[in-house]
């Protein structure tokens, strides 16, 4: 996720060559001709790319909250959509199974039906067998039995006769009433089937109801997922375009900052020139005239080294300093870094150190405060000059303590850390050797 913390390097940067150009006029008076129309346009130059860097922020934060809100809905839209993949899935489940008892149900009833047909038959054939015996007795009159009785020729056989007569008349009324009985029993199961094939079957056509609006939102979510990764890449596609911009303009900086740097250096060079004429000529007068040749009085320096190695730590020791806050984590390492998200290289001038809002923020050394300057992006900035042309930054400060000229000491307080638009705080420190960048940590115990 890109931070205005990352604008705070080339920011260093124009501060850093502000400090030259204070050095600069404080040591050598420029007269109204030194300040050359080449200046005057880099300057011009340097505002116009600040302000376009300025412009590329704005944009930046538009797009990386659209993104975010983006991956929000996404990540929102892919949990509904998972969620409604389970439901088709229990639902399509629920209606194979109805459907494997609804074909269960429907076997039994045919079974059923079978035997309740093969029960009508014996039914229908024991009603006719007995139905042709009623005839049969009637048609003969009441002597039936009588007859059967006497045309026996034993008494053994009239037994037998009049056993079977009965017999057979009872096992007919017996199957009769076996049959009806078990036909009643199977009308009442084929009801029951009926009912609860019924009743599976409305249930079935339910769920199936409820899985196709569960196929339709699927079909809802999908279309919007998909419109969301495309508003995704759109906005990454932007982001990575602003940051592309930036780099440039980052560059642009530079190379102006490297320009401004030369031509101080070249008029610090041309002030040297004109002192050491001004002595020549001085010199070539007294000896002219027959006087002593005197040292001319050193001018005013504003801080000497000498006062400034009396405050100072000696950088040179390297892992001497202490931190600029205590119990701080490190989130941001010096130099060139990689956005895993863009998959694009950043560099930082220096390190983020995040830190609870409000923690006091020191010095690491002793020395002279040379800048104090408020950025409304990135707060308060605090510069301090050390020996050897050694120059300490804190970015992202509020309440400062300090003031520009101020002489200060080691550990001494400069100021606290401030919120961030995002929350959280965080320090930004740079250690320099003249114009050269180094890596704070190498420094710190």
């Amino acid at each position: 996720m890109f931070s205005c913390r990352r604008f705070l390097a080339v920011l260093f940067n124009l501060l850093y060559t502000t400090l030259f150009l204070v050095s600069a006029l404080s040591l050598f008076p420029l007269s109204a001709r030194a300040a050359s129309a080449e200046m005057n346009k880099i300057l011009k130059e340097r505002k116009q790319v600040e302000r376009t860097l300025s412009d590329l922020k704005k944009q930046l934060g538009e797009y990386q909250s659209k993104l975010k809100s983006t991956k929000k809905n996404e990540a929102r839209s892919v949990a509904d959509l998972k969620n409604i993949r389970k439901q088709i899935l229990v639902y399509e489940r629920l209606i194979k199974e109805n459907q494997n008892l609804l074909t269960g149900l429907d076997q039994e009833i045919d079974a059923l039906q079978q035997e309740l047909a093969e029960n009508r038959k014996n039914y229908h054939h024991v009603s006719s067998d007995f139905q042709r015996i009623a005839i049969a007795a009637y048609k003969r009159g009441g002597n039936r039995n009588a007859e059967l009785i006497f045309s026996s020729h034993s008494v053994n056989d009239v037994v037998v006769r009049s056993r079977y007569v009965g017999f057979l008349s009872q096992a007919v009324r017996s199957k009769v009433g076996e049959l009806q009985s078990s036909a009643q029993q199977m009308e009442a199961s084929r009801a029951r089937l009926q009912q609860s094939y019924q009743e599976k079957e409305k249930a079935m056509k339910s769920q199936q109801v409820e899985l196709q609006g569960y196929a339709s939102k699927k079909k809802e979510k999908e279309a919007v997922l998909t419109s969301l990764k495309k508003d995704k890449r759109t906005y990454a596609n932007r982001i990575a375009g602003v940051r592309k911009k930036q780099r440039q303009m980052q560059q642009k900086i530079e190379a102006l900052i490297m320009a401004q740097q030369e031509l101080i250096r070249k008029e610090r060079e041309a002030a040297l020139r004109r002192q050491r004429l001004a002595e020549e000529r001085r010199r070539a007068a007294a000896q002219k005239s027959g006087k002593k040749v005197t040292q001319p009085a050193r001018g005013p320096v504003d801080f000497t080294e000498e006062e400034l190695k009396r405050v100072s730590a000696n950088f040179d020791a390297g892992s001497s300093l202490p931190w600029p806050v205590k119990n701080g984590v490190v989130v941001r390492k010096f130099g060139s870094s990689r956005d895993k998200e863009l998959n694009i290289v950043t560099v930082s001038n220096g390190i983020d150190i995040s830190v609870p809002a409000g923690t006091p923020v020191r010095s690491v050394s002793g020395g002279k405060v040379v800048q104090v300057a408020f950025l409304p992006t990135f707060g308060n900035v605090v510069i301090v000059r050390h020996p050897k042309s050694y120059l300490t930054v804190y970015a992202n400060l509020t309440k400062v303590s300090v003031t520009a000229g101020e002489v200060i000491q080691s550990r001494q307080l400069l100021g606290s850390s401030a919120a961030m638009p995002e929350g959280g705080s965080t320090v930004h420190f740079e250690i320099w050797k003249g114009k050269v960048k180094q890596d704070p940590q190498k420094w710190l115990r």
